[in-house]
């Protein structure tokens, strides 16, 4: 495993790092078949070569733009106590009947890269993650958004979810609740 990580010690750009960080992580969760491992990477190297990760920019591309234009989802610049860069997730700006599952997909992995770039990897390398419910109705409810994050934070960013809190949370969400919870 030494003679592996040696191997990506002379990193030189920012995306070269990244893939160093999520091999380790990959290699360290796994810990099984170094083979095991290395098809776990190479399938997420593939999947982010496929989606475009690196080329996600609201400079290039207007639904990004529009999104964060929306304030459905912050970056804060404050962190939480023990380091880690916090998503706010506001609720009550998302509607799940008019939005493109796949284009909020865009959105939501350009905000995972961008929270993941401001961890401190030496230190802290997870992210806190929040959900607003202020203001919370069914129409904001969006379980395929959901199960997306789920999946997301599993395949691709493994071990990246510190915590996720829930906050202003009403008797309408519990119901919700209660078909999210065994995900």
């Amino acid at each position: 495993m030494k003679r592996f990580l040696t191997a990506f010690s002379t990193c030189e750009s920012a995306l070269e790092a990244i893939v160093k960080v999520i091999c380790c992580y990959f290699l360290f969760l796994l810990d099984l078949e170094k083979l095991i491992s290395v098809c776990w990477i190479s399938k997420d190297a593939k999947w982010r070569t496929e989606f475009g990760v690196e080329q996600l920019s609201p400079d290039t591309d207007e639904y990004l733009r529009e999104e964060q234009e929306q304030s459905k989802v912050t970056i804060l610049d404050h962190r939480d106590n023990l380091g880690r860069p916090i998503v706010l997730i506001r609720v009550k700006n998302h509607n799940a009947y008019q939005r493109d599952i796949d284009k909020f997909t865009r959105f939501i992995v350009y905000v995972l890269e961008s929270a993941c770039k401001r961890c401190f990897d030496e230190v802290i390398d997870n992210l806190c993650i929040v959900f607003d419910l202020d203001g919370f109705s069914y129409s904001n409810m969006d379980y395929q958004f959901i199960k997306n994050l789920i999946w997301l934070l599993g395949k691709h960013y493994p071990e990246r979810l510190g915590v996720c809190l829930i906050i202003n949370s009403s008797y309408l969400f519990s119901s919700c609740w209660m078909i999210i919870k065994p995900w």
